[in-house]
């Protein structure tokens, strides 16, 4: 358990979308809310799942699950519907956030928390929370699958100190190139965006960019589209030096590539 708002400096922006920004105040005060509908559920202190895009309340959840020692499983929007109920049932998940109301309902969530947001936060039928699997994920924060092709992806238990240390040695590693934005360009589901993007980031000072990915990357929630988002890139006026484009847009192609081979 470790609350990462105690690191952070509190007299600039730390996080940015297309639509709004946060401080410290603005994040502590999403943390708080989000601490609270997490608090306030059937099985306070059960696994909760998130299927959404990246934004900064994606961010705050996260955050708001490791001040409170849940464990969090971020569900994956490249993954098929099979491989969501099966990331569900193996992991006990008794509450998911999502963006859209009929993901919820559809996943099994019918009981929409009071909570108030961009995401809504939904739980499970009583009866279906008892025929799932019940794992012990007391000293578990993070729950992080991978696909691969099979129906049945696997799953890699992390607590909120080994994602720290992570973050912490890439922190090390980096400090010397004095970043001073980093754009989110995985999904946050994506465990490296997650930690190297998010964790390390926060630690490091630059503000961070956490932009819908398929406003400015993809074209559906599968397919990534390079030129389109380094044109878009552009725009965002992140002082992006032509070298590192031409590394984006290679990283882009081969990320393409790769979904391509693997029929996602």
């Amino acid at each position: 358990m470790h609350n990462w708002l105690n690191d952070l400096p509190s007299n600039q922006t730390l996080l940015s979308s297309l639509d709004e920004s946060w401080d410290l105040n603005a994040l502590q005060n999403k943390v708080e809310q989000l601490t609270k509908a997490l608090l306030a559920r059937k099985n306070p202190a059960a696994p909760v799942g998130v299927l959404a895009d990246n934004s900064l309340e994606w961010i705050a959840i996260d955050l708001a699950c490791h001040q409170l020692g849940i464990a969090l499983i971020p569900l994956p929007g490249f993954f098929t519907p099979t491989q969501w109920i099966h990331t569900i049932q193996s992991t006990g998940m008794q509450a998911i956030f999502v963006a859209k109301e009929e993901h919820a309902r559809n996943l099994g969530f019918i009981f929409k928390n009071e909570y108030s947001g961009t995401l809504q936060l939904f739980e499970r039928v009583s009866i279906l929370s008892s025929m799932s699997a019940q794992p012990n994920l007391s000293h578990v924060q993070k729950v992080t699958f991978t696909s691969g092709t099979t129906s049945e992806p696997k799953g890699v238990c992390l607590s909120s100190q080994h994602q720290r240390e992570v973050a912490i040695a890439l922190k090390d590693s980096l400090q010397s190139l004095y970043i001073k934005k980093h754009l989110n360009v995985l999904p946050l589901s994506v465990l490296l965006e997650n930690v190297a993007g998010v964790y390390t980031a926060l630690l490091m000072g630059p503000r961070i960019f956490a932009y819908l990915c398929t406003r400015w990357a993809f074209t559906d929630r599968v397919n990534l589209m390079p030129l389109n988002a380094l044109k878009r890139l552009s725009r965002l006026k992140l002082k992006v030096s032509s070298c590192c484009l031409k590394c984006c847009k290679r990283l882009f192609l081969i990320a393409r590539l790769r979904m391509r081979a693997l029929k996602l």
